[in-house]
């Protein structure tokens, strides 16, 4: 079972770091994002958040960022869903948070 499929169902959490930020994401969204939504697009929606907010930590990184922008790299995201044979592709925008002053 995955970390979001887990978290979702309100299954035991292991402890790894990984679940530690995927746990902070839900309870950052729960009420915009998650409550009333059957378990489908909780997983969806989580999975989107997930690739987004992995990519602006990405886009935030200082070695990364000019590269991404000096040549114009776009980052995307993919969700799977295995059973339906479905892949949703998701634009992430190149846009940056500043984490440093200059």
């Amino acid at each position: 079972m995955s970390v979001h499929k887990r978290k979702i169902n309100k299954k035991k959490s292991y402890r790894l770091t990984s679940e530690k930020a995927i746990e902070e994401l839900y309870i950052e969204y729960y009420f915009s994002d998650f409550e009333g939504k059957n378990v489908f697009n909780q997983q969806t929606t989580f999975a989107e958040l997930n690739i987004k907010k992995q990519a602006n930590e990405i886009m935030n990184s200082i070695n990364i960022e000019s590269s991404i922008s000096k040549n114009s790299i776009k980052i995307k995201g993919l969700i799977t869903l295995k059973h339906k044979n479905i892949f949703e592709e998701i634009e992430i925008e190149n846009t940056y948070n500043k984490i440093y002053e200059l």
